[in-house]
């Protein structure tokens, strides 16, 4: 079946729930990506599954454990994966450091804590496969103003990814993408002014 915002947003809850019942003091958390990703922010309808990526081994066991057999039950599919390895695609170590707390759902669950992955890292993921779905993801992204995508954040993301391609593949997608988008990023007030980094003296 194809879930939507509130179908997802349900299943969490009934998640948490189920958490709960086990494991009473339990505290977990994970990350939503993929289809998730995109319904939960409002950026397409509905999605075929749901996806969260989970960085810690007692989350990982716990939410395959009981979310498993509910998504079964619900008739969805649940994706999960584990470290820092997005669909075969590498994220940086740190990338935890840049998520948040979903939108307007902070402290509705009492057992699981659900982040979102930062645009950032959903965008350079899908820059390193870019697939015609992958573009497509990376247009509703950029033409959504759901984001301000900023100019030196997402090259300081660039940074601290590695991609799984060759380097001259992942910089072939990027000059594609700068080519189509770059109009859409936000600048600071010294890219503005054609400055290559900041006044010392003066905070931005």
């Amino acid at each position: 079946m194809q879930g939507d915002r509130e179908f997802m947003l349900s299943f969490f809850l009934d998640l948490d729930k189920g958490i709960g019942k086990k494991y009473p003091e339990a505290k977990l958390s994970a990350c939503i990506l993929g289809g998730c990703f995109f319904v939960l922010h409002s950026l397409r309808e509905n999605s075929p599954d749901i996806d969260l990526i989970i960085s810690d081994s007692t989350s990982y066991r716990i939410i395959t454990e009981i979310g498993t057999p509910l998504a079964k039950e619900k008739g969805i599919t649940l994706d999960l994966m584990y470290g820092t390895t997005m669909n075969k695609v590498n994220l940086p170590e740190n990338y935890l450091k840049f998520t948040k707390p979903l939108k307007r759902e902070k402290g509705k669950r009492k057992h699981l804590l659900l982040l979102t992955m930062s645009p950032y890292h959903v965008l350079t993921s899908k820059i390193s496969r870019y697939s015609e779905k992958d573009k497509n993801d990376i247009n509703l992204i950029m033409t959504s103003n759901k984001f301000k995508i900023r100019k030196k954040e997402f090259e300081k993301s660039l940074k601290n990814f590695k991609p799984n391609q060759t380097k001259q593949t992942f910089e072939k997608n990027l000059k594609d993408f700068y080519e189509k988008y770059e109009k859409y990023l936000v600048l600071s007030w010294w890219e503005k002014l054609g400055l290559h980094k900041p006044i010392p003296e003066l905070k931005e």
